[in-house]
């Protein structure tokens, strides 16, 4: 099936435009607050603490080892407080993006918008072909495509706004991941500009 580069610069207008739509939510009601910024720096300090009492010789004494387990189990819980401010933002983010995603798909139905220069492994031909008819591994279906762009521009979104992740934040499960992946992301794009 031929593809369509307007359906390709569709999906990246649409995915720019509910990414800053989605990250401006997020710092309207999150990052300019002071409870955000007072659990932030309370996280930074925390984990500063931490790691200067790992560094001091952690559990030799009893009591040094006391303390190590009370300000990991500080940093615990305010890293606990954080999440929770965030999770108002990204329930709305998971909305914006879902709705986005429900439209797009009605409109591209099973049509292609790019074509990979590569063919995907295995596991992420799933997702890459996605209702996409044919055996051309390399047509990119629109799910795939506004994904990876999301990540792209959410990363890039959130250097501009200039919002980071604390120091020293444990990173839970899959989100700490894919903000890694985000940070990462944004490592080397700036590389390229």
């Amino acid at each position: 099936m031929q593809i369509q580069v307007s359906d390709m610069f569709l999906v990246i207008a649409l995915a720019t435009f509910n990414t800053a739509l989605s990250e401006f939510v997020s710092w309207l009601w999150v990052y300019r607050t002071k409870k955000y910024k007072d659990d932030f720096k309370r996280v930074e300090d925390t984990a500063a603490r931490l790691e200067k009492l790992k560094s001091k010789g952690g559990a030799a004494k009893k009591s040094t080892a006391r303390k190590l387990k009370d300000q990991e189990k500080r940093l615990k819980e305010c890293a606990s407080a954080l999440q929770w401010n965030l999770m108002k933002p990204n329930l709305v983010v998971a909305f914006f993006f879902i709705a986005t995603s429900w439209n797009m798909s009605s409109y591209f139905g099973a049509r292609p918008v790019a074509k990979l220069p590569f063919v995907p492994v295995s596991f992420l031909t799933s997702m890459s072909h996605r209702n996409l008819a044919g055996d051309d591994m390399t047509d990119c279906s629109m799910h795939f495509f506004l994904i990876m762009i999301s990540i792209a521009i959410r990363s890039n979104a959130k250097k501009l706004l200039g919002v980071k992740r604390p120091k020293g934040l444990p990173g839970a499960g899959i989100s700490g991941a894919m903000e890694q992946y985000e940070a990462k992301m944004a490592e080397l794009t700036s590389q390229y500009e």
